[in-house]
């Protein structure tokens, strides 16, 4: 029988912490907060906050014009959790930039995108 180096409890702890966490590393939230200036009068979303963590696929799609959208699904759902309109593309970018791990902590859309 072959002996491990560092021991036989240590394979069994890296195995048994490894099917805790269903095959991915365990992770702590890490948050983004996405917020705009909504108009007086007018109803809108005004502050976002997305786990980076948690976030199984982004989509951005070119509409008529200029406009992007970004569609963000969440623990591989089937469809999109949440969906932001960009005025363009740099725009859209600004936002992808802002979900990726380790990104800033938040970022203000106010005339870039709406959700």
């Amino acid at each position: 029988m072959r002996s491990f180096p560092w021991g036989r409890s240590a394979v069994f702890a890296l195995l048994w912490g490894f099917s805790l966490s269903g095959g991915r590393a365990l992770a702590a939230p890490d948050p983004v907060q996405l917020q705009q200036v909504v108009e007086p009068n007018r109803a809108g979303g005004v502050l976002l906050q997305i786990d980076r963590n948690r976030i199984a696929t982004v989509v951005v799609d070119k509409t008529a014009g200029q406009e992007h959208v970004v569609s963000i699904t969440m623990d591989r759902d089937q469809k999109p959790r949440f969906v932001l309109r960009c005025v363009d593309l740099a725009a859209a970018r600004l936002v992808l930039e802002a979900l990726r791990v380790d990104g800033p902590p938040s970022l203000d859309l106010t005339g870039r995108c709406r959700f």
